[in-house]
């Protein structure tokens, strides 16, 4: 390991670039070092540093549009998505062509500023029929836009590319435009309107054509149903509503045996505290076959996790709970034994906090007690 002396002479990124920088402006340096050590240097480069890199050569300018195009903006704004467009449009043969991975995110347009976005999505419809190379399209999109522009969804760049969606406040249109889809879609986040349950459609109805290439599911509103096939074999994270899978773990083992993380996420009215016990004690019963065996991370609320029973390894468990809830606590962390615990309580304090002065901070400290065993040491 260096000392700090050591260390305090490692020269700076910032100095390294311009050593680099430095090197490519020297021919001869450039004929000795291969092209694929630039490359490779240039792929850890933020656009700024890449763009000072790329003007030292044509040679380099020309590895380097591939990693300025490809670079993850944060596209969680109209002008910065419309600059990005206006960028590729100015050499599309070429520019075009290198965009291989776009993410995509429009939550950021709301109902008041429906009208002004209708451009913003024709330049992204323009920017995807100009990228025939595209393989990886991440869309992020409120209901209210996907109801005026449903062509986002149809873009026949996204027939091969579109690897991950989310929709929020789905309704039943928005489900049968998802099943018109042809993409190799890897993980969908969707979120249904209160009431979407009221219907025969399951989430096998919903998803089943992408069975064979979903990895990650976040779905809330939407029933599981009661299949007893396995649909999902590829499917690694998980994140679910207990009611959707009408409070049954049997149904989860079915159609996702070989999940590593899960998340039952709150949706709806709390379950009654007298079916609490009824649900676990059914849940307990349920066959051993097609049991997890072990979880790298579970999470949600006492109530949702003692609901569900689960008795396999778990690395990470990380829990809501209040501080009544500490019989509950007990007999979760006994049946899951997990490596790490992580629990968040949820103390009501109004009646404290509204009583305090307003110039006085609150300051909680938690002190954890442990009762030996009999017979063990404290």
């Amino acid at each position: 390991m260096l000392d700090s002396k050591q260390a305090s002479l490692s020269p700076s990124p910032k100095r390294q670039l311009r050593s680099i920088i430095s090197l490519a402006r020297d021919e001869q340096t450039m004929a000795r070092l291969n092209l694929d050590v630039y490359d490779c240097i240039m792929s850890f480069l933020e656009p700024d540093e890449l763009t000072t890199m790329m003007r030292t050569c044509r040679a380099l300018h020309s590895v380097g549009i591939k990693y300025l195009v490809n670079h993850p903006y944060p596209f969680n704004d109209s002008d910065v998505l419309k600059s990005y467009c206006r960028f590729v449009f100015g050499d599309a043969p070429r520019r075009g062509a290198a965009l291989r991975a776009i993410s995509l995110n429009l939550l950021h347009i709301h109902y008041p500023s429906l009208p002004d976005a209708s451009q913003t999505i024709r330049v992204i419809l323009e920017l995807l029929s100009q990228a025939p190379n595209i393989q990886r399209t991440q869309i992020a999109i409120p209901s209210p836009v996907l109801d005026l522009y449903p062509q986002l969804l149809r873009a026949p760049s996204l027939t091969r590319s579109l690897k991950s969606l989310g929709i929020i406040n789905c309704s039943m249109v928005h489900a049968e435009l998802i099943r018109e889809l042809q993409s190799p879609l890897e993980e969908v986040y969707l979120r249904f309107r209160p009431g979407s349950q009221e219907h025969p459609r399951t989430v096998i109805w919903l998803l089943g054509k992408f069975c064979s290439t979903l990895q990650n599911i976040d779905i809330e509103g939407f029933p599981f149903g009661d299949e007893d096939s396995t649909l999902f074999p590829h499917v690694r994270i998980l994140a679910v509503s207990v009611s959707d899978a009408s409070h049954s773990i049997g149904v989860l083992y079915r159609l996702f045996p070989g999940v590593t993380d899960v998340e039952f996420i709150p949706f709806g009215l709390p379950t009654p505290s007298q079916l609490l016990d009824q649900y676990r004690s059914r849940n307990t019963r349920c066959s051993l076959t097609g049991r997890w065996l072990h979880l790298q991370r579970l999470s949600g609320s006492i109530e949702d996790i003692y609901t569900m029973a689960l008795t396999c390894r778990i690395d990470h468990l990380s829990i809501s709970a209040d501080f009544q809830d500490a019989q509950k606590l007990c007999t979760v962390t006994t049946d899951a034994r997990p490596h790490r615990l992580t629990v968040e309580l949820n103390a009501r304090l109004d009646s404290l906090v509204f009583n305090l002065p307003s110039q006085t901070s609150l300051n909680l400290r938690l002190r954890s007690t442990r009762t030996p065993m009999t017979g063990q040491p404290a």
